[in-house]
């Protein structure tokens, strides 16, 4: 049986694997796997985001970005130490195209309850 949740109550899905296409030398990404815990929206916040930012002439997948992503694992600085997540840490990985692409398709995805991998 399917069970709406409570109005106001966050439906956040944990541990989802998520493959970062760093580009490379030649042309040939290397795909990265970091996981994220993402907040589904209902469609009318998510619209309203998207509104809302392209009036104010943001970014609107960064936007998306800060307002779904309530965790991400397996990042580490570029000396490879790893980095507990926080906004700061947020901010540096949406400020890479590449990896905030994948982590809105991939949110995208999980709201539409599409399956994600092979």
């Amino acid at each position: 049986m399917f069970r709406l949740k409570a109005k106001g109550t966050a439906r956040i899905v944990h541990n989802i694997t998520v493959l970062i296409p760093v580009p490379q030398d030649g042309g040939q990404p290397k795909k990265h796997k970091i996981t994220a815990d993402f907040e589904i929206l209902e469609q009318s916040e998510y619209d309203e985001i998207i509104d809302k930012a392209l009036a104010a002439s943001q970014v609107v997948d960064s936007v998306v970005c800060r307002r779904v992503v309530k965790n991400l694992g397996d990042i580490a600085d570029e000396n490879g130490n790893p980095l507990v997540f926080s906004a700061e840490v947020l901010e540096q990985v949406i400020a890479e195209p590449f990896a905030r692409k994948a982590l809105v398709e991939h949110y995208q995805t999980l709201a539409a309850g599409g399956r994600l991998g092979n």
